[in-house]
């Protein structure tokens, strides 16, 4: 039996939003199967410097409902705890176009952990207006 080829993804998934739901069509157009990694609240706050607005589980809950993943999982507890890669054996890495950093830090296990799997960049889907960074701005504006 063939084993599908596996794309994972990983992402905080605050407030879900069209760009998200693109990116998740487009990382799943890369595989037969996705699996998307939503980072604990822990890790947002040391990665962004600030807590998500919604907790892990009403996150993945969101992902769930979309109905975009095969499967919806809490991401490692730790950063570059890598633990996810070795227990879902990834064929491929769809990235964000804003996750650069994530990206480089991937390539750099690969190569040390001698592993085969591809990383794709997903292009933005309207970055400016989509961005979860813009649309919060543009909430709290309306909020005051």
């Amino acid at each position: 039996m063939r084993k599908k080829k596996t794309v994972l993804v990983f992402g905080v998934f605050d407030a879900l939003h069209d760009g998200h739901r693109f990116f998740l069509r487009e990382a799943h157009r890369r595989g037969e199967l996705l699996i998307v990694a939503v980072a604990p609240d822990a890790v947002v706050r040391e990665l962004k410097g600030m807590s998500p607005k919604e907790p892990l589980r009403k996150r993945l809950a969101a992902v769930r409902r979309e109905g975009l993943a095969d499967r919806v999982v809490p991401g490692d507890a730790q950063i570059n705890d890598w633990g996810i890669l070795k227990e879902y054996k990834p064929s491929v890495i769809a990235l964000g176009y804003d996750q650069t950093k994530l990206g480089k830090e991937l390539r750099v296990y690969r190569t040390k952990n001698f592993l085969s799997f591809r990383v794709a960049v997903i292009a933005a889907h309207i970055p400016v207006r989509l961005h979860s960074r813009f649309l919060r701005k543009r909430q709290e504006t309306t909020w005051r």
